[in-house]
C-alpha cells in the first residue's frame, strides 16, 4: 500500500521521489535480530541520501562505499572510519590514499594492482589496513545476473589469479569476498550459493576469519513474488557459519535495506493508441528511474486516485527521445487522462542515483521524506537552467 498523501499536489512542480521513513524504521527494526558473528554493511550505491544513511547508522549497520563521493557522504553524517569498508572495481591511488587519510582500514582488493597500490600507501603512511580478496568464481549454472552471475566481469580476481597473489600478501588478510548474484528471492538458491562460496574459501590454505557474501537479497517487483523474511536469512547464515567454522560472515545489503521504502510519482503528459497498443507518456522516465531499461523489469505502478474503470494494459514511457525510455507494461484503469499521477513503488534502491538525469535537459526530480505523517522536501525539482553551463 502506498502512503496516503496528496500525490497530485506534490507533483505540481515536477516529479518526486518520496521515502517513507516510518515504514523504513519498522523494516530496520525487523533486522535487529542478528546472530553473533554476523556483520551487516549497507551498500551506499543503492541509495546514498543522507537522511536514510542516518537511520541506517542508528540501526547498527556499517557502510560499504565504492567511491570518494560515497565515502565523503558517509563521513559527513558522522560514521566512524572503523565502520567503513571500501569496495568496487575502480580504486585509484588517489581514492585509496583518500580513504586511508580519512582513517578507513578495511579494503576489498579486486586486483593485483589494487593490492600493490594499497601496500605502497600503507608503507608510505605507516598504517596497517586489513584486506579481503574478492574472488570471481566459475559456476556450473550458466545463468547470468545484473551483478555478473557466471559472466566474466571486472569484479574481483579469478581463483588462480588470487592464489598467485596470496603468497606475496603482507597486509593482514581478513578473508574473502564473493558476490556474483543479484536480487535473489529464493532463499534456497541463496543458501546453495553461500555454501559453494564457503566451501571454496575453506579450501584455501591460509588462515582467515571473514567470508563476505556481498549482497544479492531481492525484493518483490511482481504481485506474485513473496519477500524474503529476515529471520529466515539470519538462521540460514548462522547455520552456514557453524557448518564451515567461520568466525564472521558479512553481508553488504543495499536493495533489501532501502528498496521497499521508496516511491516515485510522475504525471501523465500524453495518452494515445498506436497500432492497437495503449500508450502513456509521462513527465519522467528512465532519466529518473533507469532500472526498467537496464534490467527489463518494471517497478510496480498504480494510479494515484480512485477509479472504478476496468483495467487495461498500458505501455508506460518517459519523455526521452529514445524507445529505451520504457517503464514497463502496466495494468491500469482505462480512464487515465493527461494530468493523472502514476506512483511507482519499490524504488527506494537504484532510483534517482542510478538514472540518466541530464539527457534531453528535462527537470530533475525532487526528493521528499514522510516521517510521523509529515512530508518534508529534501530537494526540490530542478530545471535544467540550474545546472547547464
Amino acid at each position: 500500500m502506498i502512503p496516503e498523501i496528496d500525490w497530485h499536489s506534490i507533483t505540481e512542480t515536477g516529479s518526486f521521489f518520496v521515502y517513507d521513513l516510518d515504514a523504513f524504521r519498522m523494516h530496520l527494526n525487523s533486522m535487529q535480530e542478528r546472530h553473533e558473528g554476523l556483520r551487516l554493511w549497507y551498500a551506499c550505491k543503492a541509495n546514498p541520501l543522507s537522511v536514510l544513511l542516518k537511520e541506517i547508522a542508528e540501526a547498527s549497520f556499517s557502510f560499504d562505499v565504492a567511491s570518494m563521493g560515497e565515502l565523503n557522504q558517509v563521513l559527513s553524517i558522522g560514521v566512524s572510519p572503523e565502520n567503513i569498508l571500501v569496495t568496487g572495481p575502480a580504486k585509484s591511488e588517489a581514492f585509496l590514499e583518500g580513504a586511508l587519510m580519512a582513517g578507513v582500514r578495511i579494503f576489498v582488493i579486486e586486483s593485483q594492482i589494487q593490492y600493490k597500490t594499497l601496500e605502497y600507501l600503507a608503507d608510505k603512511y605507516g598504517c596497517t589496513p586489513q584486506i579481503l580478496l574478492r574472488l570471481q568464481l566459475d559456476w556450473e549454472d550458466a545463468e547470468s545476473s545484473f551483478i555478473g552471475g557466471n559472466k566474466v566481469t571486472p569484479f574481483g580476481m579469478d581463483f588462480s589469479g588470487a592464489m598467485a597473489l596470496l603468497p606475496s600478501i603482507r597486509l593482514p588478510l581478513l578473508g574473502f569476498h564473493v558476490f556474483q548474484w543479484g536480487n535473489v528471492l529464493d532463499l534456497k538458491k541463496l543458501e546453495n550459493i553461500w555454501i559453494q562460496i564457503a566451501s571454496v574459501c575453506k579450501g584455501i590454505e591460509r588462515p582467515f576469519q571473514v567470508i563476505d557474501f556481498g549482497g544479492g537479497l531481492g525484493i518483490p517487483y511482481k504481485v506474485d513474488e513473496k519477500p524474503l523474511l529476515w529471520k529466515d536469512v539470519n538462521v540460514t547464515l548462522e547455520r552456514i557459519k557453524h557448518q564451515f567454522s567461520v568466525q564472521e560472515v558479512w553481508l553488504e545489503l543495499g536493495r533489501y535495506v532501502t528498496g521497499s521504502c521508496g516511491y516515485y510519482a510522475t504525471r501523465v503528459v500524453d495518452r494515445k493508441t498506436v497500432r492497437g497498443q495503449e500508450i502513456l507518456v509521462c513527465a519522467g522516465g528512465i532519466n529518473h528511474i533507469a532500472r526498467p531499461a537496464l534490467t527489463g523489469q518494471a517497478f510496480p505502478c498504480i494510479l494515484a486516485r480512485d477509479s472504478q474503470a476496468e483495467w487495461v494494459l498500458f505501455n508506460v514511457h518517459g519523455p526521452l527521445c529514445t524507445a529505451l525510455d520504457f517503464l514497463g507494461a502496466c495494468l491500469l484503469p482505462k480512464d487515465i487522462v493527461v494530468g493523472d499521477v502514476l506512483v511507482f513503488s519499490q524504488v527506494g534502491a537504484y532510483g534517482f542515483t542510478e538514472s540518466m538525469p541530464y539527457f534531453l535537459c528535462h527537470d530533475l526530480p525532487g526528493e521528499m521524506v514522510l516521517s510521523k505523517g509529515q512530508l518534508s522536501v529534501i530537494r526540490s525539482s530542478q530545471v535544467a537552467f540550474n545546472w547547464l553551463k
